[in-house]
């Protein structure tokens, strides 16, 4: 969701899931929440996801980064 957001029935574009919708949250609140979020690749070449409260992405990128 972070990387693709969602479609004008807020399928989540490009997800698996059997349920991809957000039937009850507001388009706004979703873009909102995907402005807030800073993908991190870790050691394991698998994502992370921070949200961007003041140092809480340079602290939690120095942990997954080495």
């Amino acid at each position: 969701m972070v990387e693709n957001g969602v479609d004008d029935m807020k399928r989540i574009i490009g997800t698996k899931a059997p349920t991809p919708r957000l039937f009850n949250i507001p388009t706004e609140f979703i873009e909102r929440f995907r402005k807030q979020i800073t993908l991190v690749r870790n050691r394991v070449s698998s994502w992370v996801t921070l949200c961007t409260i003041p140092g809480l992405i340079k602290k939690n990128l120095k942990f997954w980064t080495g």
